[in-house]
C-alpha cells in the first residue's frame, strides 16, 4: 500500500523539463539534460530496491505550414537504475537503440551520482534519427527542430488491484510514471 501511495505521488510531482545543446563544435550530436530536481519519492523507491527507467525519445522534424510536420525515426535511449543490495552501489545500464552497440553497464557508489547520470543524455548522434534528411541541410534550415520527450517510470510487477485499475480505466490510470511531454528545440537556436 505504501508503494502505491509513493507511486501516485510521482504523478503529482512536477513534470521534468528538457534542455538541449550541441555536444561539440562538429554539430553532429546533441546532449539532452533533464532539467529539474528529482523528487524525494524517486530516491525512496530506489532505496527500497525498486528499479527506475529513464526513457529519452528524440525526433528530428521539419516544420511545414500546413498539416503534420514530417519526422525521421524516433531515437530512443533508456537508462535503468537499480540498487545493488549486497555492495550498496547503484547499477546503471544504458542502451541507445539503433546505434548497433551493446548496452553499457556501470556502477556508482552514490545515489546522487546515479540520478545525475540517468537524467543526462550525452553525445546523441543525429545520424541515428535522420531518416532521409541530410544533417547539413537540417542545420541550415530554420524549420528543422528536435522533438524531445523524457519519461521516468518504475519497473516493477503490478498487484491485482493495480492491474484491475489499469484495465478498467483502459490504461488511463497508470500510477507508475511521469513524463515531460514533447518539447521543440529548433536547430538554429541551439
Amino acid at each position: 500500500m505504501l508503494r502505491l501511495l509513493l507511486l501516485i505521488t510521482l504523478l503529482a510531482a512536477p513534470a521534468p523539463q528538457a534542455a538541449v545543446r550541441w555536444h561539440d563544435t562538429s554539430l553532429e550530436s546533441v546532449s539532452v539534460i533533464l532539467d529539474h530536481e528529482q523528487p524525494a519519492e524517486l530516491r525512496e523507491l530506489l532505496e527500497r530496491g525498486l528499479e527506475l527507467r529513464f526513457r529519452t525519445n528524440i525526433k528530428l522534424c521539419r516544420k511545414r505550414g500546413f498539416w503534420f510536420d514530417p519526422c525521421g525515426k524516433t531515437g530512443l535511449e533508456i537508462k535503468q537504475i537499480k540498487r545493488d543490495q549486497l555492495s550498496d552501489n547503484y547499477r546503471i545500464s544504458e542502451d541507445r537503440f539503433y546505434d548497433q552497440e551493446e548496452p553499457l553497464t556501470r556502477s556508482v557508489e552514490r545515489l546522487d551520482d546515479a540520478l545525475q547520470q540517468a537524467r543526462h543524455v550525452s553525445a546523441y548522434p543525429l545520424k541515428i534519427i535522420l531518416g532521409r534528411q541530410d544533417l547539413a541541410q537540417a542545420r541550415r534550415s530554420k524549420r528543422s527542430y528536435l522533438y524531445v520527450r523524457l519519461e521516468v517510470e518504475v519497473v516493477r510487477s503490478r498487484s491485482m488491484v493495480e492491474w484491475g485499475t489499469y484495465l478498467l480505466s483502459l490504461g488511463l490510470l497508470d500510477a507508475k510514471s511521469y513524463d515531460s511531454g514533447w518539447h521543440k528545440f529548433y536547430l538554429s537556436d541551439l
